[in-house]
């Protein structure tokens, strides 16, 4: 039997946090929470997890510093950023540019989170069967 695949949320707004985890939670997925990339990072170095859904502007260190920080020595854990609903194209290519594997605009839609995530998943697993 294969185990639940486990997702760490990096986002500070409890909000967001919890439409995350209830999309999560549809698909059974296990989740944890971080309310900072630098929680995130301390997290990382206790637990293994499979995909990492994370905040472009977090307090302290932005989510895409983040992403550069756990690419250093994780390059092949998918990263999907999340950022506010005005983002503007330069931001987009940013995300692109520091290796995230998506990048989706709140407010969130279900549907989009949940194929953003089955894909990282799907890619990862066939990185890791090669």
């Amino acid at each position: 039997m294969h185990r639940r695949k486990k997702i760490l949320i990096v986002e500070e707004d409890p909000k967001n946090i919890e439409v995350i985890k209830k999309t999560l939670e549809q698909d059974k997925y296990e989740h944890m929470e971080a309310f900072t990339a630098e929680d995130a990072l301390e997290l990382l170095e206790r637990e293994e997890v499979d995909l990492v859904i994370c905040h472009t502007q977090l307090v302290g260190m932005s989510g895409t510093d983040f992403l550069a920080e756990l690419h250093n020595w994780d390059i092949e854990l998918p990263v999907i950023l999340t950022s506010n609903g005005g983002t503007k194209e330069k931001d987009w290519l940013n995300a692109l540019q520091s290796q995230a594997f998506d990048m989706i605009a709140r407010p969130i839609h279900k549907d989009h989170l949940l194929k953003a995530v089955h894909k990282a998943l799907h890619k990862k697993e066939v990185l890791a069967a090669s």
